[in-house]
């Protein structure tokens, strides 16, 4: 009975699906800090370096080009709940670059309110050559396929490829995450 709870909890591949929220409950439990590349190309076309650092506060630091317009855009906010949720599940279900893009428009992260975890889900796991692959779904809607890298020491994120589809075309999204060394 147990097995049949457990196999209706999964969406997909069981430990693709447990690999993933493994590394995203790691990412959630600490202060974070990192730096992503972020490259957007097909119906957007976007470029970004971005310095994430979150504990007390959420800070971003972003350069880079948004299409075909250079942008230079900071956040630093107090860390409440809903914004810290909003850029690390923002980051591990979808992609840093969908905030990004909002900074460069001079509006705060999607869900900065509250909600992303309701919003974005990820769902139908497959297991991946050293991560996991699985469908994006954003209130509802699958909106795009994404594999995520997921680096086996630190059992963090180590870059992604998300294909998003739009009415005017698709957008494919890689972005790289380096988190410094410890020492």
């Amino acid at each position: 009975m147990l097995a049949l709870l457990l196999a209706a909890a999964c969406s997909g591949d069981c430990r693709a699906q447990r690999q993933f929220e493994a590394m995203e409950r790691r990412l959630l439990a600490r202060p974070v800090q990192l730096e992503v590349h972020s490259h957007a190309e097909g119906a957007v076309q976007a470029d970004a370096t971005t310095e994430v650092f979150i504990g007390p506060a959420v800070r971003l630091r972003a350069r880079g080009t948004w299409l075909g317009q250079p942008f230079a855009k900071d956040l630093d906010q107090p860390a409440t709940p809903a914004l810290r949720d909003a850029v690390l599940i923002g980051l591990t279900r979808m992609d840093l670059l969908h905030n990004v893009v909002n900074l460069a428009q001079g509006n705060p992260p999607d869900h900065a309110q509250g909600g992303v975890r309701e919003s974005l889900q990820a769902v139908k796991f497959r297991r991946a050559k050293g991560g996991v692959s699985y469908v994006l779904d954003v209130d509802g809607r699958e909106t795009g396929e994404t594999t995520l890298f997921i680096d086996r020491k630190t059992r963090l994120p180590q870059s992604r490829h998300l294909t998003l589809h739009f009415p005017g075309g698709d957008m494919r999204v890689s972005e790289s995450y380096r988190f410094p060394k410890k020492k």
